[in-house]
């Protein structure tokens, strides 16, 4: 009795915290809306070069509140291209190359995110800007962990960990290296050296909860609820999850993470023939994934949903099993895209070398 009650205020708990989401949600999309349509407005009707870079970068920063990623790159392009032709401010062309590099990088376009990535060192070095130099160093190691190349990607990391830590120096300011540990203790975790994913994370989070960084303090709890579901130690891997749903609407994240959060309780309630709860956490999985078209947790609560209903309503079953099929399709389309990205930047580079090699040879 005391479980099926402890089971109903759970749910109910995060039904209550969807609703609040949709609720709050509304006026912010109206709002932002009209954001948009002002710069776009402030944009058409500006004579001056100068002003239509900072609206530009501010037009993008509303497209990505708006989550429309493509918008956002394509409105800070813009503001980099103004500011290139006009040759504005070093400066701000860096720091629009971060941005740009940092939401392909979260776009999945690998490839390109490490190009821009590479147009930060010529700038960086003019600048002598250690925490762009850090920074490129994160989006090195964020793509090339995403492209599967954990060892490059943990030495771009060390290398952000080691510049971050001099400027924070510099600055008579503490270390805050929270974000770079988690970042290693995300790779440790593709990686499978759970242990080590473990220490970092744990090392992270305390940090984290010290300084109050909410978007950090999540990062924390979802990258230990994954942690523990790996080991297999599910009841602590719960502890983590759901602290994590509340702390997702208190901080006011916007990112895809909550879907492999809901995923996650979704399996845990599978496993233990809690079949209510996993539908539950598997339909709200999907329902976020949809909104930020992540094909990765569209496929995998649908294929968690196929289950629950292959026995019992083949209806149901079928549609989610063609959802599914076409984000298996979807999904092996960017993994070959993918492929190819690694293929071609690697290219790049090997190019580049030789080019270098052959001037200074030239120059002898």
């Amino acid at each position: 009795m005391k479980a099926r009650n402890y089971k109903s205020a759970f749910l109910s708990a995060a039904k209550i915290i969807s609703l609040i989401i949709f609720i709050f949600s509304i006026p912010s999309l109206v709002a932002q809306q009209k954001e948009i349509d002002s710069l776009k407005h402030a944009i058409n009707t500006s004579k001056k070069d100068t002003a239509k870079i900072d609206l530009y970068e501010k037009l993008g920063d509303a497209y990505r509140t708006k989550r429309k990623m493509d918008s956002s790159v394509l409105s800070y392009r813009y503001a980099l291209e103004i500011n290139e032709k006009n040759n504005y401010s070093l400066q701000k062309q860096c720091w629009d190359i971060a941005t740009i590099d940092y939401l392909l990088y979260e776009r999945g376009n690998y490839s390109e995110s490490l190009n821009y990535a590479s147009r930060h060192l010529p700038i960086r070095a003019k600048l002598n800007d250690t925490a762009q130099r850090g920074a490129s160093h994160l989006v090195y190691g964020h793509n090339y962990r995403e492209l599967g190349n954990y060892r490059l990607s943990l030495d771009h990391y060390f290398k952000a960990y080691h510049f971050w830590e001099i400027f924070h120096k510099g600055r008579n300011e503490p270390p805050d290296n929270t974000y770079t540990i988690l970042c290693i203790a995300e790779t440790y975790l593709k990686m499978i050296r759970l242990d080590s994913a473990l220490l970092y994370t744990q090392q992270a989070y305390k940090f984290a909860k010290r300084d109050s960084v909410g978007g950090l303090i999540l990062l924390s709890e979802r990258i230990t609820g994954d942690i523990y579901f790996a080991k297999g130690e599910d009841e602590s891997a719960l502890h983590y999850y759901r602290q994590y749903i509340p702390d997702f609407v208190k901080y006011k994240e916007k990112n895809r993470d909550l879907g492999f959060v809901l995923n996650s309780i979704s399996k845990i309630f599978q496993k233990r023939n809690q079949n209510d709860s996993a539908i539950f956490y598997a339909k709200k999985a999907l329902t976020n994934a949809d909104e930020y078209q992540d094909q990765e947790n569209i496929y995998n609560a649908t294929n968690l949903l196929y289950d629950f209903y292959k026995d019992n309503n083949e209806h149901e079953a079928f549609n989610y099993f063609k959802i599914a099929a076409a984000a298996k399709d979807s999904m092996a389309s960017i993994e070959k895209i993918r492929q190819i990205q690694a293929l071609t930047f690697s290219e790049q580079t090997r190019e580049k070398q030789l080019s270098e090699a052959d001037a200074k040879d030239a120059a002898r």
